[in-house]
């Protein structure tokens, strides 16, 4: 019986090759892990995706065609891609966290819309001059009042999105 992600170009050798994973691969083996064939359908499955996931859908992604990966190896995989910067994670409030692959380059600010009705977590661009003096404000009264230097910031701001609000809104 083949090992689960063989023979599906995930191997070593294998045919898939893509070149966001290369890089991927790389920011994992930088920080001392490997590009596994379960880690490579993972970020696969991250890639493809246009809205934040949970862990189960994940999982259900993954076992549409890879049945030999099990959900402890998506959560902890998440897990480890969310603490190294490489996959977003945030928590929607319904008690399941959600992931998104982040951008290649380190992304030190973000800003993430989270609908407390569908779940839907949308980030917003915090490019802005306006957005990135808010944040910069945000980080400097923490520093001033708690002593506390940011190495990150993640803003989550939680309501309805504009789907919902039509719908149940005012």
């Amino acid at each position: 019986m083949p090992r689960p992600g063989r023979g599906q170009g995930m191997g070593r050798g294998g045919g898939f090759r893509d070149p966001q994973q290369g890089m991927l691969g790389g920011r994992l083996r930088g920080h001392g892990h490997r590009l596994t064939g379960p880690r490579r359908v993972i970020l696969s499955v991250l890639e493809s995706a246009r809205d934040y996931l949970s862990a189960e859908e994940v999982y259900m992604a993954v076992y549409a065609d890879n049945p030999g990966v099990g959900i402890a190896t998506v959560y902890r995989t998440l897990q480890m891609l969310a603490e190294i910067g490489i996959a977003e994670r945030v928590d929607t409030g319904d008690g399941k966290a959600r992931y998104k692959l982040g951008p290649v380059e380190d992304q030190r600010r973000r800003v993430v819309l989270v609908c407390t009705n569908c779940s839907r977590s949308t980030p917003i661009t915090t490019g802005t001059d306006d957005t990135e003096a808010v944040i910069a404000q945000l980080e400097r009264m923490t520093a001033e009042q708690h002593g506390f230097r940011t190495n990150r910031t993640v803003v989550q701001l939680y309501g309805l999105c504009e789907q919902c609000e039509k719908q149940y809104g005012g």
